[in-house]
C-alpha cells in the first residue's frame, strides 16, 4: 500500500557477516530503509564484518548498502567496488602492514559506528569502532560522483613494530574534502627505534595524499601528521 504523509518507513536491520577463522568474500548486501513515499524516511541499517586470518573481499559487480559499515580484521580489506553506497564507514585493521581500501559511489563519511549485533548474542555483537585504525597498513578512500568525503573520526597508521614506516593514506574524491575540528585528524607518523645499544633508525613518515578530480574545495579543520618517528 502506498504511504500516507505522517507514515515512517520501515528502518534497516543489521548484517553480521563474521569468520573467525578464514576469508570473507561478499556478494550484495544491502541494508538500506524502506521506502518513504509520502512519509517519513526510516533509519539506515548497518552492515558489520569481522575476519581473523583471512582477507575481505567483494564478488565483481556486487554492492554493498546501508547506512553504516563497520569492519574489523587482521587481514587486508578490499572493498572497491563503485557501487558500493554508504554513509559512515569505520574499521580497525589489527595485522601488522594489513590495508583498508574502500570506494563509494557518492560520498561517505569516515566517523563512528556503535556497537551492535543481530542474532544469538554477545558472538554477533561486534564492539564499537570509531575512524580508521591499521598497524602501519595502508589506507584508501574513493568517493565517486560530487559527493563530500568527510574525515570526521580520526585515521592513524602508526605501526606498532619498532622502526617502521607509516602506513599511506589516500583519499580521493569527485567532490569536496573536508575534516571535522579536532578529531578528524590523520596521522601515519613512523614508530620509534629499538631503543638497544646498536645504532637504529626510526621509521618514516607514511605518504598522505589528499586529491579532488572534479569540482570541490579541500577544507581541513584539523591536523595531518606524517611525522619520523
Amino acid at each position: 500500500a502506498a504511504s500516507e504523509a505522517g507514515d515512517t518507513a520501515g528502518a534497516g536491520g543489521v548484517v553480521t557477516v563474521r569468520n573467525d577463522v578464514g576469508a570473507i568474500v561478499l556478494h550484495n548486501v544491502s541494508a538500506v530503509a524502506g521506502a518513504t513515499g509520502l512519509g517519513i524516511a526510516g533509519a539506515g541499517g548497518l552492515i558489520q564484518l569481522k575476519s581473523a586470518g583471512g582477507t575481505i573481499t567483494q564478488a565483481g559487480g556486487t554492492a554493498l548498502s546501508a547506512d553504516n559499515l563497520k569492519v574489523v580484521s587482521d587481514s587486508n580489506v578490499t572493498l572497491q567496488n563503485t557501487g558500493n553506497a554508504l554513509t559512515t564507514v569505520a574499521a580497525s585493521e589489527t595485522g601488522a602492514g594489513t590495508f583498508f581500501k574502500y570506494t563509494d559511489t557518492d560520498g561517505v563519511t569516515i566517523g563512528a559506528v556503535a556497537a551492535n549485533g543481530t542474532g544469538l548474542g554477545t558472538l554477533d555483537n561486534l564492539t564499537a569502532v570509531t575512524g580508521i585504525t591499521t598497524d602501519g597498513g595502508a589506507v584508501v578512500v574513493t568517493s565517486g560522483g560530487t559527493g563530500l568525503l568527510t574525515i570526521d573520526k580520526v585515521i592513524l597508521t602508526t605501526p606498532s613494530a619498532a622502526g617502521t614506516i607509516g602506513g599511506a593514506v589516500t583519499l580521493t574524491s569527485g567532490g569536496a574534502i573536508t575534516s571535522t575540528a579536532t578529531n578528524g585528524t590523520i596521522t601515519t607518523t613512523g614508530s620509534a627505534s629499538v631503543v638497544d645499544l646498536t645504532a637504529n633508525a626510526g621509521g618514516q613518515g607514511g605518504a598522505v595524499l589528499l586529491q579532488s578530480t572534479n569540482t570541490g574545495t579541500i577544507t581541513l579543520n584539523a591536523a595531518i601528521a606524517a611525522n619520523g618517528g
